[in-house]
Formats: structure tokens, C-alpha cells, sequence
């Protein structure tokens, strides 16, 4: 177990810290423009029942991409068991809490220990996915927008078309052909040092993301999972807009969700932090919503989707860790 470890990818701390400065810079900015014992109030004053349900949705957000990954994973017939998969996800989910762009979360694959190649490859494909889900989400809330403002010929027309031309890149991305092109973007992801180490090389990237495509039934049970993931991830947010009594229009509050997720993909920041937060304020203060009760319900959304999940991840990993460890020695 020390092995695996010991591969895990070492990001330069140097790096970090410079791309995760501009969110660092954005949140220290804002900080000193809002009032904190108005976003101190607003938690006081957080209703516990809808508290409750975003938790909730967030461990039905889990559960659906458990089931998600465990598709993409069969389709290179590696067949982890359910709370295999779900605690090497949510320890995959911490490392991407501390490096941009959630890069850490390629770090599944090496916590899976097994057929690191194929694992990887399906980490990149889960989070192609998540981002062409996002993309057609984010278009569907515009519409909707549209549609409230009485632009609804223009809403649907750029509706259909946007969520077209996804599906058309999704095909097109995912073919053999196009995986050469794109291929060698995720080689420099993944640090050349861990690629010897690990014995990942590019033929094997290659094969494997043209093995995901050729299977059809996983990949669309995989966006199938995906959706209702997503889903939940649009309650939780909405639950905690009803905690904190912040009343927007539907569109725009389901909006606000695959905005913040395609806020994390950005790397200038650690999981969005501060990024997130400058966004929401100009999506809210379109509904009249105050600085402060954005940036409360950003901090709580951050803590429940994103906090107890990586603690959670990190506890479940070393706990494991360590079991694994004392069995090893016996």
C-alpha cells in the first residue's frame, strides 16, 4: 500500500500556489466589501430543515457518481465493488480540492491500484462528461431566462442548437480519430514523472478512450448517472437558497449550479474559491440579492458539497490506509 502512495501524483507547491492566487486575491478583495456580521446573521438564521435536505442531495450527488464511474470503469472490465469505488472517488475528490482545475482528482486512479492506464482513462472521460453535461445545463437555464423575458422563439432556437452542437462534440470528441488530437493535452496533465513511474503511456491513454466509445451501453448508462447527479446537485443548491430565504427565478437558480461547476474547471483557483464567489454576486444581484446573502449561501454550498465530502474522503482513505497497512505487517 506504501507503493501506492509513493504514485500518487506530487504536484509542485510553487505551481499551486501561484495558479490558486487569483482566486486567493479574489475572495481577500471581496472580503473587504461585505459585511460579515450580516453573513453571520444569515446563518443564524438558516432554516435547519432545508440544511438538512441539501445534505441529503449531496450524498445522493455521491451515490450517483459512484454509479457513474463504476460504468466508465466496466467498460475496461475493472469491477470494483460499490464502496470500493465510492471511497477511492471521494478520496480522488479531496485531491481535487487542493490543486486547480481539480487535477488531484486523476488521483483515482492511482488509489485504485489496479490497471492505472484504463483507470485514468476513465477519470478523463467521467470528467468530459461532467463537462459536457454542465455545458448543456448552463444552456437549458439561458433558455429558460430567455423564455421569462419573452424571447421565446430566439430561447428555444439557441436552445436546440446548443445542446446540438454538445451532443455532436460529444461523438465527435470521444472518436478514435479525434482522440490523437486531443490526446496529448491530457499528457501534460498528467506529470511526465508519474507517467514513468506508473507505466502510463500514450498508446495505452489512446486504446483505452477508444475501448470507452466502442462501448456504447456504459457510456450512456454513464451520462444517464450523470444526469440524475447533476440533478441532485441542482436540490442541494436549491435547498440552501430556500435555507437562506434567497428567492430567485428557477432558471437562474439552476443556472447557478453548472456555472459554479464550470467555475472549478478554471485553474486560477482552488475549487473556486473566491472566483465562485464574484460570479454568484453578479448572477444574484440580477434578482436584487444582497453581496452578503450570496457570499453565505457560497460558503455553505462550499462546505456541504465540497468540505464534509473531502473530509470524509480523507478520513476513509487513511483509515484505510492504515487497516491495510497493520494487515500487511501481520
Amino acid at each position: 500500500m506504501d507503493r501506492v502512495r509513493d504514485d500518487l501524483p506530487r504536484a509542485r507547491p510553487r505551481t499551486l500556489a501561484v495558479a490558486g492566487l487569483i482566486g486567493v486575491l479574489a475572495f481577500v478583495a471581496l472580503a473587504f466589501f461585505v459585511d460579515w456580521n450580516a453573513i453571520a446573521h444569515a446563518f443564524a438564521n438558516a432554516k435547519p430543515e432545508f440544511v438538512l435536505l441539501a445534505l441529503v442531495f449531496n450524498a445522493g450527488v455521491f451515490f450517483f457518481k459512484t454509479r457513474k464511474w463504476m460504468e466508465l470503469l466496466r467498460a475496461h472490465d475493472l469491477r470494483p465493488g460499490f464502496w470500493q469505488a465510492l471511497r477511492v472517488l471521494l478520496g480522488g475528490f479531496a485531491l481535487g480540492l487542493v490543486t486547480p482545475a481539480r487535477a488531484g482528482e486523476l488521483g483515482r486512479a492511482f488509489l485504485l491500484s489496479e490497471k492505472r492506464a484504463q483507470a485514468l482513462v476513465s477519470v478523463v472521460v467521467d470528467r468530459l462528461i461532467d463537462v459536457l453535461l454542465l455545458g448543456a445545463m448552463g444552456i437549458v437555464a439561458i433558455a429558460g431566462l430567455g423564455w421569462q423575458s419573452s424571447a421565446q422563439s430566439l430561447s428555444l432556437a439557441w436552445a436546440a442548437a446548443g445542446l446540438g452542437g454538445i451532443m455532436a462534440l460529444a461523438v465527435a470528441g470521444f472518436h478514435p480519430r479525434a482522440v490523437k488530437r486531443w490526446l496529448p493535452l491530457v499528457n501534460r496533465i498528467v506529470p511526465a514523472h508519474v507517467q514513468a513511474r506508473s507505466k502510463i503511456h500514450a498508446d495505452e491513454l489512446e486504446s483505452g478512450v477508444a475501448q470507452s466509445w466502442q462501448n456504447r451501453r456504459a457510456f450512456a448508462k454513464a451520462v444517464g448517472w450523470g444526469m440524475l447527479g447533476w440533478a441532485c446537485s441542482i436540490g442541494c443548491g436549491l435547498a440552501l437558497l430556500a435555507a437562506f430565504d434567497i428567492r430567485l427565478p428557477l432558471a437562474l437558480a439552476v443556472l447557478a449550479i453548472p456555472a459554479i461547476g464550470l467555475v472549478d474547471a478554471v485553474p486560477v483557483s482552488f475549487s473556486g474559491i473566491g472566483t465562485r464567489e464574484l460570479l454568484l454576486v453578479g448572477l444574484f444581484s440580477t434578482a436584487g440579492i444582497s453581496t452578503e446573502a450570496t457570499v453565505a449561501f457560497s460558503l455553505a454550498y462550499f462546505a456541504i458539497a465540497y468540505i464534509l465530502s473531502a473530509l470524509a474522503g480523507v478520513g476513509w482513505n487513511l483509515k484505510h490506509f492504515a487497516r491495510t497497512k497493520t494487515s500487511g505487517a501481520t
